[in-house]
């Protein structure tokens, strides 16, 4: 099968290094034929594994100039593919081939009208739903066949947007071989006068980390772990951003719980950052599929996390729930583990993990899904 694989909008987060994965699995795959369309921040982490191709084509976003969608044009003339593969859209971009489009926006998929408005004026809200709205219509535009990374994406999006079920599929993340090498020792063990909680989350209203202001208050008030412990908030945001300001101007000096920002973190230094904290924390209103949890669970460490259809449909009984929007609720988890009547079940932990498997899995399941869809079967 000839395939074109698109992932010039990967440009930020977790998608850079799923297409770098794809990319690497590819090029070892030679029972397909495969070119290109990279970004520069994709490239970057290829160039850091030493990979290269000449069937790779680095390029600009296609919104930036006619001129780079003159290219991506004339690459799949060239090509003549059976079929593109775009990892995410919208791809602002009408292929001529038969094209599947990854969808991996809980904003285009799932996203309940509120959300919108969170952490925004209502003009903002406004904009803001409004430039999704046109995304959800390029999208549909744009792909013949759509996957999607949970049931809640898939669902939110097909019956909004009218897409037959034949046309689309659920193909779920999966974690890197690289990410669970590094994980050796010990998971959660609550034994010491300082328990780390690790927040991995962007500052995006969406993330919901403001929680973590009134969960503080209420957890000195009635003294975190009987008083004796000192809850700490390990958040991992930009720090000019407005979260990590609010830490700065915050007086914690008298109070149980509070929270220390270690700023964003690479891939490489993630075994580190989760092997120093005992719980994980993620308060978040809106996901898609985030690798936080599987990393969490690899780590053997408590996963805490929202009570929302996202977050169950991956990590099912493996992680402890809350009301995201109640900082009591909040609160009764947490004194749920350090009070030991929640902890690591690593039988569950590691169902989910080796229900999604590592990236070598996603990739050709990945491609048994795109053979199903032209009907080429195997």
């Amino acid at each position: 099968m000839k395939i074109l694989f698109n992932c010039l909008v990967n440009v930020k987060g977790g998608a850079i290094q799923n297409a770098a994965n794809f990319v690497a699995h590819a090029l070892n795959d030679s029972s397909n034929q495969f070119q290109f369309l990279i970004s520069p921040q994709v490239m970057a982490v290829l160039d850091g594994w030493g990979v290269s191709d000449p069937a790779i084509h680095v390029l600009d976003h296609p919104l930036k100039s006619k001129s780079v969608r003159v290219s991506i044009a004339a690459i799949e003339r060239e090509f003549c593919p059976d079929v593109v593969y775009s990892m995410a859209g919208p791809t602002y971009f009408r292929f001529s081939s038969p094209h599947v489009l990854g969808i991996s926006d809980g904003f285009i998929t799932h996203a309940t009208r509120d959300i919108f408005f969170k952490g925004r004026s209502l003009t903002d809200g406004a904009v803001f739903y409004l430039k999704t709205l046109l995304k959800r219509l390029y999208s549909r535009f744009e792909g013949d066949y759509f996957i999607f990374q949970t049931d809640s994406a898939r669902k939110g999006y097909c019956s909004s947007l009218c897409v037959p079920a034949k046309k689309s599929a659920v193909v779920a993340n999966a974690i890197g071989k690289s990410f669970l090498a590094g994980f050796q020792g010990k998971g959660s063990v609550i034994s010491s006068d300082v328990v780390r909680i690790l927040c991995p989350a962007a500052d995006y209203p969406h993330k919901n980390l403001d929680l973590l202001f009134p969960v503080c208050d209420l957890l000195s008030e009635g003294g975190a772990g009987g008083g004796d412990v000192q809850v700490r908030f390990v958040v991992t945001v930009d720090k000019r951003s407005g979260l990590a300001r609010r830490i700065e101007q915050t007086d914690f000096s008298s109070m149980s719980a509070d929270i220390v920002n270690i700023g964003p973190y690479s891939y490489d230094s993630a075994p580190e950052i989760y092997r120093e904290s005992e719980i994980v924390f993620m308060p978040t209103l809106l996901e898609t599929f985030s690798t936080s949890y599987l990393e969490a669970l690899a780590a053997k460490k408590v996963l805490l996390c929202s009570d929302r259809d996202f977050a169950r449909d991956v990590c099912e009984d493996a992680a402890y729930y809350f009301d995201p929007n109640s900082p009591e609720d909040a609160v009764n988890v947490i004194h749920g583990v350090l009070e030991g009547r929640y902890a690591f079940d690593e039988s569950k932990a590691e169902r989910v993990i080796n229900k999604y498997g590592d990236f070598s899995i996603r990739y050709f399941n990945l491609l048994d899904t795109i053979r199903g869809f032209l009907g080429k079967g195997d």
